[in-house]
């Protein structure tokens, strides 16, 4: 309310120096990254003082998402709901993708629907193109197919989308952006069964990402977009198709507890630390390794506790699945039997099909531990049906 009192400012020299400091904060995030909170902090200050420019909504954002990185999401979000009421009220269509970059795929994300943040991501890409500004309209589009997949989108429609992103980047030359988008591209051939995964379903190697060649590319960039995010989908798959011991190594490496991870301020840290711990919890039944898996396990839920807390909507039903796992392992049978319930049900609000499916599945697993095959059966029932409905086959298949 206080910034719409603020009038706008059309001074040449003052739009220029406010387009200037835009620029820097970007380009610190590449290059003196500790500089980025200062010089964002100042771009928001410049706006303030000399008036509404038509720069402050992508200041507003930048500085929404330093404030997500550093773990301040309450504030975070209120600067990002800022950045999105500046540029309604100014119309400024050619802030659109660098706008809804930051607020649609980092910040909202906690808080939103993740159905709703892949809409406006669309909406960035498309917008930026139509404006010329291809550089954060390509990153919309990245950031519009990883939150696409991991908001359960069926995986037809994932795929025909991001053949249609692919092209566009191989015509923009965005080489790195690319990798990254095939990387999901053949995890997601490797879901649907389709063909396309030349060593099977659990491992990242196909027509369209070759996991050991990129590897050996890549093995000084460990904090690499491309080389985190990779290892984010290779432990998925591995996890999912029950090849344990390739997930874990490649869960490691991922750098989050360290502190120099892409994904810190992400929801990807979450996601990542989930499909960890349900590794962990595999690898723990193994008496030789159970003290090892154990405190890994433990530390995966301290993780997904503070990130429920921060993303109820999106986050709740992955911390309960693991919290249950931990359970099943402690012989805690009815608190098990509680924790799996609330995972379907948190997961069946979210949307997020694959998920919503893991958890049935986990659950007809118990139930099959406990040998009650009735109720087992009901669980890998509706686990089927679920994977069917997000377009799995070789989930269904496995």
């Amino acid at each position: 309310a206080d910034l719409k009192k603020i009038e706008p400012n059309k001074e040449k020299q003052v739009v220029s120096a406010s387009r200037l400091l835009n620029i820097l904060g970007t380009l610190s995030l590449s290059g003196k990254k500790h500089l980025c909170p200062l010089i964002c902090f100042k771009s928001v200050q410049f706006n303030i003082k000399h008036g509404i420019l038509s720069g402050m909504p992508i200041s507003l954002a930048t500085y929404g998402f330093l404030l997500s990185r550093f773990g301040m999401l309450t504030e975070a979000t209120s600067y990002c709901e800022m950045a999105n009421a500046v540029r309604e009220d100014l119309g400024i269509v050619e802030t659109i993708a660098s706008v809804n970059m930051a607020v649609y795929g980092i910040v909202f994300p906690f808080s939103k629907p993740l159905r709703e943040c892949e809409k406006q991501l669309h909406h960035g890409y498309t917008a930026g193109f139509e404006v010329g500004d291809v550089a954060n309209s390509l990153r919309c589009a990245s950031l519009h197919r990883y939150i696409s997949f991991f908001s359960g989108q069926p995986l037809p429609k994932f795929l025909k989308g991001v053949e249609k992103v692919s092209k566009l980047m191989k015509e923009y030359n965005s080489n790195s952006t690319l990798l990254v988008n095939l990387v999901y591209q053949q995890a997601a051939v490797n879901f649907s069964g389709s063909g396309g995964a030349s060593t099977g379903p659990a491992y990242l190697n196909g027509d369209f990402c070759d996991y050991n060649k990129i590897e050996q590319q890549f093995q000084e960039k460990t904090h690499s977009i491309l080389h985190e995010q990779m290892n984010l989908m290779q432990t998925i798959l591995a996890y999912h198709f029950a090849h344990y011991d390739t997930g874990w190594k490649s869960s490691e490496k991922i750098h989050v507890c360290g502190g120099g991870s892409i994904f810190k301020g992400f929801i990807f840290q979450y996601i990542h630390i989930f499909y960890r711990g349900l590794t962990a919890i595999a690898l723990s039944r193994n008496e030789n390794d159970k003290r090892k898996y154990a405190a890994a396990v433990k530390a995966c839920i301290k993780v997904l506790k503070i990130g429920r807390k921060k993303s109820p909507l999106n986050l709740s039903h992955q911390s309960y699945l693991l919290e249950a796992e931990l359970a099943v392992t402690k012989k805690r049978y009815a608190f098990a039997e509680r924790l799996f319930m609330l995972s379907i049900e948190h997961a069946a609000s979210a949307g997020i099909l694959h998920e919503h499916a893991l958890a049935h599945e986990r659950f007809g697993f118990y139930y099959m531990m406990r040998n009650n095959h009735e109720a087992a059966y009901e669980q890998i029932r509706v686990a089927r049906d679920l994977y069917a409905k997000w377009g799995s086959k070789a989930k269904i298949d496995f």
